[in-house]
């Protein structure tokens, strides 16, 4: 005897699901004992329950269980229509057993159905399931392709969707515009330019290429694939242009380096009357940040805050960047605190500002008010704080963040822990470095060489070529800063053998090419006594239009005494039309104080002083100190030093606390000492 349809489905899915069943049975016995002319409304019920069990569909995960156990319990599962949406709904909230226990009691599934439980295999990643399930289907659409693809390309499997997309061509299936964006998205995290070009010319084969979204995806390729004239083609043929393409435009201009392309793009944009999107804005921002002067950032903030009372904080957080890049922060500062904000990205952008203008003092505070309010610093913050705990020398506050590391659960980043690394080494705290390098389950290039200059610091140069090995063991290859760090620690050690080592293995390793790596090469065979070898290495770069390689050659020179080939050397730089820089008149004193040689010291700082005083800085001053002080004249160092410019650092109070106990000198270095320990209170 079948069931009764009298219950209403509204009745059924108000109560719990535990009682559903209970009150169909108490809905049944009632019918029955009902007059049979009665039965008369269940047609119209059908189609009534039908409306509501597809709008509930739309609804929760309990909403979908209470549909189904509705079907069953009065045979709609014959339904195919109501049994898709079912399938829908359950693939939407990750049920994907009970998906598949659905589609399974299909009596007569349709195009629809596979698409459905397809689609929900590909929303989970479930890779394997979805090309199983794809290549037992009898009948595919281009939705079904359509599918594969989008999983294929949002998993990284780009390879696979572009051979799916050829085959979708070789079966004679017509690819539509879901098509070509997700096979354009495969191609840009490939970057195969060639490939994107052939798929170019297929779009336009069907006709897609008005398309303003298709049009989209290929100006985002050609970015990616690094083709800003076909990016720009492919945007300029478009018929109509949204905010979307715009931004893809601008970003792609920012990305490439074009950055007053990009500026003159949001200014097109504008003057057709294109609203910004927050990602333009940011676009357009991040260029600023690179690009403009600070009455241009301004002019800019203008324009993209007009009618906004407050930017929000994607918003704020660009103009924070891009006026600290601007060399403002005092308006950085402003925004910042018009912001109110307690987003971590906001805090980590200021206390970064703070960092590279050289705001120290300030990244700590920053960073103290965000432990104060309660915020959560992330991996971004440590990172900055650590870099400035290291410059300041402040062991303390790096050991407490360190600790704090390790109370997060933060140990684990490879960045930090290089991070940490580095600190511990510039505080001289090498147990420490140690300590982390070993606890590092993971060493990657910049590992190995923090550790490196940790060693070459301590003076334990042959740790540092024993790490290097172990480094080649791991095949782990080293980069410029690795090899850097090798020429210094042979030249320190004056390990010449090792030193041509090393040379004759970046030739080898990098056929010939010394450009980043150059300068070391020089200042080891300078430092190690063979200047010849630094000449010819030197001759043979050829034509040098910068003055880092000739300095590099002055301070090798100056280094070893020989102040008389440093001037000749000078000499010639100036002859060739290199321009000097202020390391050059570094080296150069440097060279008088080796040399003993003072009238040429006073004539070098003072043709400094007269015709590029612009160039001055304190280590020429401590230069000229140390000059005085090697041959004798104390008093007129201890006159000197009192009247320098500059506000002396740590170095330059040891330079002068030295001296002071070579010639005996009490005062002075009672005084020197009191401010060197000043400087490490601080």
């Amino acid at each position: 005897m079948g069931l009764p349809r009298f219950l209403s489905f509204r009745a059924f899915v108000t109560c719990p699901l535990q009682d559903a069943q209970a009150l169909s049975r108490e809905h049944t016995a009632n019918a029955c004992s009902r007059p049979i002319g009665s039965c008369s409304v269940d047609r119209n019920c059908e189609l009534d329950d039908t409306f509501h069990i597809a709008s509930t569909l739309q609804g929760s995960f309990k909403s979908c269980q209470l549909s189904h156990a509705y079907m069953v319990e009065y045979g709609l599962m014959d339904d195919t229509y109501l049994l898709n949406l079912i399938l829908r709904a359950y693939g939407k909230s990750g049920a994907m057993l009970d998906a598949h226990a659905v589609f399974n009691s299909m009596r007569r599934p349709n195009i629809i159905s596979w698409n459905t439980l397809l689609g929900a295999y590909a929303f989970y990643d479930q890779s394997d399931e979805v090309e199983s399930l794809f290549n037992s289907m009898r009948q595919r659409n281009i939705v079904s392709w359509n599918t594969l693809i989008t999983a294929y390309s949002h998993q990284g499997k780009c390879r696979n969707a572009l051979y799916l997309f050829q085959r979708l061509f070789e079966e004679c299936e017509l690819p539509n515009d879901v098509t070509f964006i997700n096979i354009l998205t495969a191609c840009s995290k490939l970057a195969e330019l060639q490939t994107g070009r052939v798929i170019h010319v297929r779009i336009h084969m069907c006709g897609l290429d008005m398309n303003v979204t298709v049009g989209t995806a290929l100006v985002h390729m050609y970015a990616k694939c690094r083709d800003l004239d076909f990016a720009c083609n492919a945007f300029y043929q478009l018929p109509e242009r949204d905010v979307v393409s715009w931004t893809s435009l601008i970003s792609a201009q920012a990305q490439l380096g074009s950055a007053d392309l990009a500026i003159c793009s949001y200014e097109q944009m504008q003057q057709e009357g294109v609203l910004s999107t927050k990602f333009t804005i940011e676009s357009i921002l991040t260029v600023a940040a690179k690009k403009l002067s600070l009455n241009q950032g301004k002019a800019l903030h203008a324009c993209i805050c007009f009618g906004c009372s407050k930017p929000d904080v994607n918003t704020g957080n660009s103009l924070i960047n891009m006026y600290a890049k601007c060399g403002s922060m005092r308006y950085a500062w402003f925004i910042f605190e018009c912001l109110q904000s307690d987003a971590t990205i906001v805090w980590n952008t200021m206390i970064s500002a703070c960092v590279e203008e050289l705001y120290y003092l300030q990244a700590l505070s920053l960073y103290n008010q965000m432990l104060q309010r309660g915020l959560c610093p992330d991996e971004f913050t440590f990172a900055s704080v650590l870099s400035v705990c290291a410059f300041l020398l402040s062991f303390d506050i790096g050991m407490m963040v360190h600790s704090q590391l390790l109370e997060e659960g933060h140990m684990q980043d490879l960045v930090l822990s290089n991070t940490l690394i580095t600190f511990y080494s510039k505080c001289k705290a090498f147990d420490e470095a140690k300590f982390v390098f070993k606890k590092m389950q993971v060493h990657n290039v910049v590992t190995w060489t923090s550790m490196m200059a940790a060693y070459a610091q301590t003076g334990l140069y042959e740790q540092v070529f024993t790490l290097f090995s172990e480094m080649q063991l791991q095949q782990v290859r080293p980069n410029d800063f690795t090899v850097i760090t090798l020429l210094v620690a042979c030249a320190d050690s004056i390990a010449l053998e090792r030193g041509r080592e090393l040379h004759a293995w970046i030739a080898l390793e990098r056929n010939g090419c010394f450009s980043k790596v150059s300068n070391g090469i020089i200042n080891m065979y300078a430092k190690c006594g063979a200047v010849e070898d630094a000449f010819s290495f030197f001759n043979h770069l050829g034509c040098m239009d910068n003055a880092i390689p000739w300095n590099a050659m002055l301070n090798g020179l100056a280094y070893r005494g020989h102040g008389r080939a440093t001037f000749a050397f000078f000499k010639r730089m100036l002859k060739e039309g290199t321009e000097p820089d202020e390391w050059t008149y570094v080296a150069l004193l440097s060279a008088c104080s080796h040399s003993g040689m003072v009238e040429e010291g006073i004539y070098f700082f003072n043709s400094l002083v007269c015709n590029s005083y612009s160039l001055l800085v304190l280590q020429h001053c401590i230069c000229l100190v140390d000059l005085f002080g090697r041959v004798g004249q104390v008093l007129l160092a201890i006159s000197y030093f009192c009247r320098i410019p500059f506000l002396p650092d740590v170095c330059s109070w040891s330079a002068l606390e030295a001296m002071c106990r070579a010639h005996r000198h009490c005062v002075w270095e009672i005084l020197a000492t009191e401010h060197i320990l000043e400087f490490d209170r601080q």
